[in-house]
């Protein structure tokens, strides 16, 4: 593998890695080789399945978590910390929550969802559409992704909603950095139960209209993002269909 890896970098004009970090890993790995030929252009999202989006909290009292994707059991997507202290908290507070899983559960993963002391909705799986539509009755949007270096492509269709990502990730990765950098949300640990518990009260804290930690989301950061953007910059970086590269 070490072998192939190393001929198809050496064979190829440019390498493309969707964050910094794993950039920057494999251009360490191949110093014999220009830096400017390892990019980095991130997952993405389709700005026109955004364009009508308005979250509401209309006719509800509740506070409704979401999970959007594929739930899995092993790392880095373990969500089992959380659905802890989910059930940890107080009674009137737990019974005002509200957790949605939209998409496929996997098998391994069945197990940790049965059980639960708060009211837990497993919506199946939707056309993506249909599945965003949905998200507009949520109040926040649940990630996994505790590698540093890597982020889920997910996020950036929760960072399109406007909506705010409670993020199970380590507070120095990538995930981290862009939740910073858009103002889409906060990361913790997802095996800190106490950072995990703290993020929890404060979702409720800004439901109430109490002072939180919660950033405001950055549209400008967020609209860098959307596929129309990145393939502007692949061409940019590239040179494709453009006669040459800038950088």
């Amino acid at each position: 593998a070490i072998r192939l890896e190393g001929d198809a970098m050496r064979a190829s004009d440019f390498v493309v890695a969707v964050t910094p970090a794993q950039r920057d890993a494999m251009r360490d790995r191949y110093p014999d080789q220009f830096e400017t030929k390892f990019l980095f252009i991130p997952n993405g999202f389709d700005a026109d399945l955004y364009r009508d989006f308005r979250p509401s909290r209309e006719g509800r009292g509740n506070l409704v978590i979401t999970y959007y994707g594929t739930v899995y059991a092993t790392q880095p997507y373990d969500i089992s910390r959380f659905l802890q202290e989910l059930d940890s908290l107080p009674e009137n507070l737990r019974a005002r929550v509200e957790m949605r899983f939209i998409g496929r559960i996997a098998l391994d993963a069945q197990n940790q969802l049965e059980g639960r002391r708060f009211k837990l909705v497993k919506m199946g799986f939707f056309p993506r559409a249909e599945g965003v539509r949905l998200l507009q009755e949520t109040d926040y949007l649940l990630l996994a992704s505790n590698d540093p270096t890597a982020h889920a492509g997910k996020l950036f269709d929760y960072l399109a909603t406007g909506l705010p990502t409670l993020a199970l990730s380590p507070s120095d990765g990538e995930v981290a950095r862009l939740l910073a950098e858009t103002g889409g949300g906060i990361a913790v640990n997802g095996n800190d139960a106490p950072a995990i518990r703290n993020l929890l009260l404060d979702a409720f804290n800004r439901l109430d209209g109490k002072p939180h930690c919660f950033p405001t989301a950055n549209h400008e950061a967020i609209a860098f993002y959307s596929r129309q953007n990145l393939v502007a910059r692949l061409v940019r970086l590239t040179g494709i269909g453009d006669g040459g590269g800038s950088e």
